[in-house]
């Protein structure tokens, strides 16, 4: 799936509309970070998203205009789109896919 091995056979089909994630189990995480922070990382280009789309929100009470309507109106749509309001509840369900119970996400990386 990720090309670093060749498969020896065999194949995989995609449902539409889907996305995989991967977790190294070599990475090198920071200590100091939770579970559920370390995961939440997988969503980074969302939060980005949702900090623009925050910005816009300002600037629209400052300077209200119809291309800054639009450009909020696209962060959003594609916010709800990727389904990125459900991602805590996803997170707790890959850690429990995991074996890592849902209390175990704010446990630290150690």
């Amino acid at each position: 799936m990720l090309k670093e091995i060749l498969p020896d056979k065999g194949s995989i089909k995609w449902q539409n509309g889907i996305t995989i994630g991967h977790l190294d189990q070599y990475a090198i995480v920071n200590e100091e970070q939770e579970i559920f922070e370390y995961l939440k990382t997988a969503f980074e280009y969302l939060f980005e998203i949702e900090k623009t789309l925050n910005n816009l929100y300002i600037e629209m009470t400052e300077n209200y205009t119809e291309e800054i309507m639009n450009k909020t109106s696209k962060y959003q749509d594609e916010l709800e789109k990727s389904g990125f309001y459900e991602i805590e509840s996803k997170i707790k369900k890959v850690a429990s896919g995991l074996r890592n119970n849902c209390n175990g996400v704010r446990n630290q990386v150690i």
